[in-house]
């Protein structure tokens, strides 16, 4: 069985060198997913490989796609995808 880092509703930092065609994990890191490099965002769903969907974007992350120490982000750290206040 597959063992996950995060769970439903952690936070985590997209990492902002991720190179497309590049391969993090299982995964490959494709153009698409540029506009998410050094956003913080939260979990949302668990993949049997160990890869992860994220809040914003409709492609599977690994935990090679994320910062390892995310300990230190704040409630402060996190803006909420397309919420109007912060639009």
């Amino acid at each position: 069985m597959t063992t996950h880092k995060c769970k439903i509703g952690d936070t985590v930092m997209v990492r902002d060198d991720l190179v497309s065609g590049n391969c993090y994990g299982t995964n490959t890191f494709v153009c698409p997913m540029i506009h998410m490099r050094g956003k913080t965002v939260k979990i949302t769903g668990l993949c049997v490989n160990g890869a992860y969907e994220i809040e914003g974007s409709f492609y599977i992350w690994t935990d090679e796609m994320f910062y390892d120490d995310t300990t230190e982000l704040s409630e402060f750290d996190y803006v909420p995808m397309n919420d109007p206040k912060y639009l």
